[in-house]
């Protein structure tokens, strides 16, 4: 099989600290896990995993996110909070645009997406963020978030929002989304 890797080849990229060879194992992987979901195998992902890669771009965390996700069906376990926070953690540490989207996306087509996009909302309000590059993902994760068709995802979402108002660190974030909310929904984040 042309994707095909062995769990001795990934766990050797992994270990590589090198993008390339890294986001090239992951790659194939993320197809083979696609093209056959009885891969007996999966790598225990966490954001320690891109700690001293020489380059860490939006690209690896987006394909990381997508793995992450997908180890819900593998062994060893990988706990929903668990998943949840290190996602959360790899999205704002080392993702921005692309990688939000995912991460939004993941969010909205899982099983309950109004429990699990309350879940990360609420994760993202107890970590918090800091500095220029975990404010933009954030800003961009929840505005992605926002554009939900599913009503009650984005009401869950504009409601988070009024937790977030006025905070140093999550404000920036409420002022960002702003322009995509309804005049109802501005008008709630002004009455809380």
């Amino acid at each position: 099989m042309i994707h095909a890797i062995s769990p001795d080849a990934l766990k050797k990229a992994l270990e590589s600290r090198e993008y390339t060879q890294i986001h090239g194992a992951l790659t194939r992987f993320d197809r083979l896990t696609e093209i056959d979901a009885r891969v007996s195998f999966f790598p225990s992902l966490t954001v320690e995993t891109l700690e001293g890669i020489d380059r860490v771009d939006d690209s690896l965390a987006k394909l990381m996110i997508k793995l992450m996700y997908r180890r819900q069906q593998f062994d060893p376990a990988f706990p929903d909070e668990q998943r949840r926070e290190e996602v959360l953690d790899l999205n704002l540490r080392h993702g921005s645009h692309y990688a939000s989207f995912e991460h939004a996306l993941l969010v909205k087509i899982s099983e309950i997406p109004l429990l699990e996009a309350e879940d990360l909302l609420l994760a993202l309000r107890m970590r918090g963020i800091i500095g220029e590059h975990e404010k933009i993902a954030a800003q961009w994760l929840v505005f992605y978030l926002l554009d939900s068709e599913q009503e009650l995802v984005r009401s869950k979402v504009v409601h988070s929002l009024c937790w977030m108002n006025g905070r140093d660190d999550l404000g920036p974030v409420v002022e960002f989304v702003l322009p995509a909310l309804t005049e109802e929904e501005k008008m709630e984040l002004a009455e809380w």
